[in-house]
């Protein structure tokens, strides 16, 4: 059964490659939609709308991140399970007791949390201080 959770633990890193590109590129998104309309010097309601659009971006790649998370946990737990039923390997035991106990949360990985804030900043702040 080990094998097995293996190929499944394979294709999940397919899925969160690609969800990982998508993250980067809504961050630019977002970013570079701030960018042009710091640049153009929109009125308020532009500035509201893109703050929102902001905020709504980031609470989705936020999502996605711990869905990502949530998934490596389960594959651990699915190894745990194998290992229920017969013995093993040295590399899966290891990321069992690496992952099995983990938290999907945000604040078991700070350096994301604090990625996603700094990408929230990014996207979000230009658009109400004023460049001297």
């Amino acid at each position: 059964m080990e094998n097995e959770v293996w190929t499944l633990w394979s294709s999940m890193r397919t899925g969160i490659a690609v969800s990982s590109i998508f993250v980067i590129v809504a961050i630019w998104v977002g970013a570079r939609f701030t960018s042009v309309m710091v640049e153009k010097q929109v009125t308020i309601l532009p500035r509201i709308i893109q703050t929102v659009f902001g905020l709504t971006l980031m609470a989705w790649v936020t999502n996605i991140v711990i869905l990502n998370r949530a998934v490596v946990i389960g594959a651990a737990k699915a190894m745990e399970t194998a290992g229920n039923s017969a013995a093993l390997s040295e590399g899966a035991q290891n990321y069992v007791d690496t992952w099995a106990n983990a938290e999907p949360g945000l604040m078991a990985n700070p350096i994301s949390a604090l990625f996603l804030l700094s990408a929230l900043l990014i996207i979000v702040l230009p658009l109400w201080v004023k460049p001297n």
